[in-house]
């Protein structure tokens, strides 16, 4: 892992494009935040990071649907992927898990725990 770790928020939330920004920018940790999941298809292709923290819900593209994309088309077995969402879904987290994604956080978010996550992913 690099020095100073980049990390990608995909989620079209304001407020969590905002606090994110500020805790992880206030750690050092780069931070990079896109509102679209077609757009940042585009950005993992050209860029590298270490943490991808993704809702489930985005206006333009089913969150699960670009995580299956992200897993399969971008090699990247190895990224770390913190998934969210607005409710709870037995199916989905199943669905998750078979992707090697084991943390799935309910919104609103709880930040602290949010940052303990992504502390122990970064070390």
């Amino acid at each position: 892992m690099k020095e100073v770790p980049n990390i990608l928020l995909i989620d079209d939330s304001p407020v969590n494009q905002m606090l994110c920004s500020r805790i992880f920018s206030q750690r050092g940790w780069n931070f990079h935040g896109l509102k679209l999941g077609n757009k940042a298809l585009r950005v993992l292709e050209d860029s590298e990071f270490d943490l991808l923290i993704l809702d489930l819900e985005l206006p333009d593209l089913e969150g699960i649907d670009l995580a299956r994309q992200v897993r399969d088309n971008l090699d990247s077995e190895k990224l770390p992927i913190i998934a969210l969402s607005g409710i709870y879904q037995d199916h989905v987290q199943k669905e998750l898990h078979r992707m090697a994604i084991k943390d799935y956080l309910i919104k609103p978010l709880d930040y602290d725990n949010l940052v303990g996550i992504v502390t122990n992913y970064l070390q």
